[in-house]
């Protein structure tokens, strides 16, 4: 009996060793969560203070499954998504569920976003897909219920599976013409939409991919679609204008399964092409309700108004005009393309390098539409340092003033530049005057930064001194030369 009550506190001791051992266990699961780490082969990842997280480096993002992301335990702390110059690509359910989230900063070198890669962030308000972004994954922003704006980038051509779906605070879509794909659902239960173009670069579309949109109510189809897909506007229970191209060739189940029927149906083409359009009877029926308006194209030539310009031109950009039939009856339409200008709108010049005595300055303006840059030169700077010195060799000499001399009787012509440095009494105007002063300044007898000392006033109460003009005429040298022989050059030294 004893050596069983011994065994048992043996057993006891061991259990409570155990216990302990597991201690520091415990201790280690309940510290803080990383805030920095690793996301892909060269991609790291820093949360700050103020909620921003950033990933930085080079390549492509690690694919995740479900909350498995790194940050995961941090997604009620991030405030701001930033990815850095670098990153090529955002991984599968990267940040889903990051609904605190309030902006995302997408760099130029990405290229795909993963699928359901924001799915759920609904704080997001505005979304630029850059333009190297070739495809968005399947439910990649999927239920972003704040986003009222989605800049597409220019190289995107598919937008995948259910992308958007959900996203009721959208108003409005703008396509860029790169785009050929938009898969099924990509934009239902978007509530917010209200008139809806797809542009002709689009070729497919995906079953029910504007379904349940109640706020849509106008809508044009692009020439590229031929086939609209089945319910792929079921529910859209505000539309009422549609404008159809005359590339449609198929019309499937329940493409316009609404509650309401539509007001108006306009097809681009003929009324026998219209005949040839195959439509399914099951959920369309307000395509064949007797108050439809459907209306096409008419047998004859249209006749064109005088156009408005939709699209202004600019230096490097064409602008398009769009003319409209004006025959009773037909709403055709025809854009055509206005030259580029070619003329830049620069702003105004800006001092990019001064102007000294020594060398030209530089001015610079900005064409504030293709950022073309126009330069010019700023002419040196005269002043006390450089006027009279003609020939530019750092002195003024009796050759300066034979310069100035010859260029006042018109026998030698002078630079712009030249003609400021022969301009010593800053008439603006090369006179034998100049060549006078210049020659005194080379012998010593006058000092060129007098020459830019405004003249003293004569005090009108005290009397002309004897030798005084009485009545100077401005301007006028005191004493003119009226042969204007060469000026002989004073001895020259040996250094000259």
């Amino acid at each position: 009996m004893k050596n069983v009550k011994h065994l048992g506190s043996l057993l006891l001791a061991l259990v409570l060793c155990c216990a302990l051992a597991l201690l520091p266990n415990v201790a280690v699961l309940a510290e803080e969560p990383e805030t920095a780490g690793e996301c892909g082969e060269a991609l790291t990842w820093k949360l700050d203070e103020n909620g921003v997280l950033t990933v930085s480096g080079s390549g492509k993002m690690t694919d995740y499954k479900p909350g498995a992301a790194p940050w995961s335990a941090l997604l009620a702390s991030v405030k701001s998504i930033v990815l850095e110059e670098g990153v090529e690509s955002v991984g599968n359910y990267a940040f889903a569920s990051c609904d605190q989230a309030e902006s995302l900063t997408l760099p130029a070198s990405l290229t795909a976003i993963g699928s359901r890669a924001f799915r759920t962030c609904s704080a997001l308000k505005e979304i630029v897909i850059p333009d190297n972004v070739t495809s968005l994954g399947n439910l990649a922003f999927e239920d972003c219920s704040g986003i009222t704006s989605i800049t597409f980038g220019r190289g995107l051509s598919t937008i995948g599976n259910s992308a958007f779906a959900g996203c009721k605070g959208l108003t409005s879509l703008s396509f860029p013409e790169t785009v050929t794909v938009i898969d099924q659902q990509a934009f239902s239960e978007c509530t917010g939409l209200t008139v809806l173009e797809i542009p002709d670069s689009v070729t497919e579309l995906g079953g029910s991919v504007f379904a349940g949109c109640t706020g849509l109510t106008a809508l044009k189809l692009g020439k590229g679609v031929a086939v609209i897909p089945a319910g792929a506007f079921s529910g859209c229970t505000a539309l009422q204008d549609v404008v159809l191209s005359d590339s449609l060739k198929e019309i499937k189940k329940k493409a316009f399964n609404l509650d309401a029927a539509l007001a108006h149906v306009h097809f681009a083409g003929l009324l026998t092409a219209w005949a040839e359009v195959k439509i399914d009877a099951e959920g369309n029926d307000p395509l064949f309700a007797e108050t439809l308006l459907l209306t096409w194209e008419h047998e004859g030539d249209h006749v064109w108004d005088e156009g408005a310009v939709s699209v202004e031109p600019t230096c490097v950009d064409a602008g398009v005009m769009v003319y409209a039939c004006t025959v009773e009856g037909c709403i055709a339409t025809k854009e055509e393309a206005i030259p580029a200008t070619g003329e830049h709108t620069f702003g105004e010049w800006t001092e990019t390098k001064p102007a000294t005595a020594a060398e030209e300055g530089e001015e610079t303006r900005v064409c504030s539409v293709c950022g073309e840059t126009e330069t010019r030169a700023v002419a040196r700077l005269v002043n006390a340092e450089n006027i009279g010195d003609i020939d530019g060799d750092g002195k003024i000499t009796a050759s300066d003033a034979r310069t100035a001399l010859r260029a006042a009787v018109g026998l030698e012509e002078l630079a712009a530049f030249e003609q400021a440095l022969a301009d010593a009494d800053l008439d603006e105007k090369i006179t034998a005057s100049d060549a006078r002063l210049i020659l005194r300044a080379a012998v010593g007898l006058e000092d060129p930064a007098d020459w830019f000392k405004a003249p003293e006033e004569p005090d009108p109460t005290e009397d002309p001194k004897p030798g005084d003009d009485p009545d100077p005429t401005p301007g006028e040298d005191p004493k003119p030369i009226d042969d204007p022989t060469p000026i002989d050059d004073p001895p020259l030294s040996e250094e000259e």
